[in-house]
């Protein structure tokens, strides 16, 4: 990021043993990410030294649905089951809710976490 952004400070992260650089294509523009692969580069090849880069992809944007009665949110206690829906139609409470992502079902497995809200709840 805009913190290491200069051929002479990824240098210095070289210098101290960074061998993977990680791009994080949520945010900024192809223009952009080649420009830093391209700083990248040229300080690996002062460094003569490799540095692999990572590249963490934006998943799909998926969103939790309304809730009954027109409420703006809900009360979940730690422990308690919350049931995912892809009725987005469906109207939520502090048991189940509706989230956008048709898919959900044959993304998962039994057992599997999923975060909510960035991992938040």
């Amino acid at each position: 990021g805009p913190a290491c952004w200069e051929v002479d400070q990824i240098e210095t992260l070289i210098d101290a043993g960074m061998n993977i650089a990680r791009f994080n294509f949520s945010h900024g523009d192809h223009k952009g990410h080649k420009a830093c692969l391209d700083r990248l580069r040229e300080a690996a090849n002062n460094k003569n030294q490799n540095v692999a880069v990572m590249l963490d992809t934006k998943g799909p944007e998926i969103r939790s649905g309304f809730f009954a009665n027109g409420a703006k949110n809900i009360c979940l206690t730690k422990g308690d089951t919350l049931t995912l829906t892809t009725d987005y139609d469906y109207k939520g409470d502090s048991h189940k809710i509706a989230c956008s992502y048709p898919s959900l079902p044959t993304s998962v497995k039994p057992g599997q976490s999923i975060l909510v809200a960035d991992g938040s709840l």
